[in-house]
C-alpha cells in the first residue's frame, strides 16, 4: 500500500535536488546575477519567502490528500473483507442446504406409492394430476374470455342502437321545430 510521506523528508530532498543544481549551474548563475535587475534584486528575499510558503502549502495540503486516500484504502480493505466474509458465510449455509437436501433424499425410500399418487388411472391410461387441475383452469379461463367477449359485443350492439335512436329523436325533433316555426306564421296571416 502507499505510504505517506511527511513534509520533512520532501524538504530534505529538495535541498539535495537543489543543491545538485546549484553546483552544475555554479558559473551560469554568476552571469545570471549580474543580468538580474535592481528591482528584483530588491525584492528577492520577498520572492524566495513566497515560493517557501508556496512550497510548504502546496506539501501539507498534498500531505492531507495523502492521509485521506490512506484513510479511503484501509476503508475499502475492511468493506471488501466484511464481503469476502458475508460471501463465506453465503456459501457455507448453501452447502449446508445442500447436504440436507442429499440426506433427505438418501432418507426418504421413494415407493411406488408415492410415485403412483401423483396419476390417476384411467382404463387405458395414466394423467398425471396436474395435468387435470391446469386443464380445468385453462378451460375456465377459455369460458370466461368468451363470456366477457360476448357481453362486449352485446354492449356494443347497444350503443349503436342507441347512437341510431338519438340520431333519429334528433332529426323528428329538428322537423318538429321548423314545423313549429312555419305554423305560427300561418295562424298569424288568417286572423
Amino acid at each position: 500500500m502507499a505510504q505517506s510521506v511527511s513534509n520533512d523528508a520532501l524538504w530534505v530532498k529538495l535541498s539535495e535536488i537543489e543543491e545538485k543544481i546549484d553546483r552544475q549551474k555554479a558559473p551560469a548563475s554568476t552571469q545570471e546575477q549580474i543580468n538580474i535587475s535592481p528591482e528584483l534584486e530588491a525584492n528577492k528575499d520577498e520572492i524566495v519567502d513566497i515560493f517557501k510558503r508556496c512550497i510548504q502549502g502546496l506539501g501539507t495540503h498534498c500531505d492531507s490528500h495523502f492521509k485521506t486516500i490512506h484513510e479511503n484504502i484501509k476503508l475499502s480493505n475492511g468493506f471488501s473483507k466484511d464481503g469476502f466474509q458475508v460471501l463465506s458465510y453465503m456459501w457455507a449455509w448453501m452447502q449446508e442446504k445442500e447436504k440436507e437436501a442429499k440426506e433427505q433424499e438418501s432418507v426418504r425410500p421413494k415407493s411406488e406409492q408415492e410415485a403412483g399418487n401423483s396419476y390417476l388411472n384411467l382404463w387405458f391410461f395414466k394423467i398425471r394430476k396436474t395435468s387435470v387441475v391446469i386443464t380445468i383452469l385453462g378451460l375456465l379461463v377459455f369460458i370466461l374470455t368468451v363470456f366477457s367477449m360476448k357481453q362486449q359485443n352485446d354492449y356494443s350492439l347497444l350503443m349503436d342502437e342507441y347512437y341510431r335512436q338519438d340520431i333519429t329523436i334528433w332529426k323528428l325533433q329538428t322537423q318538429v321545430d321548423s314545423l313549429q316555426n312555419i305554423l305560427p306564421n300561418q295562424n298569424k296571416k288568417k286572423r
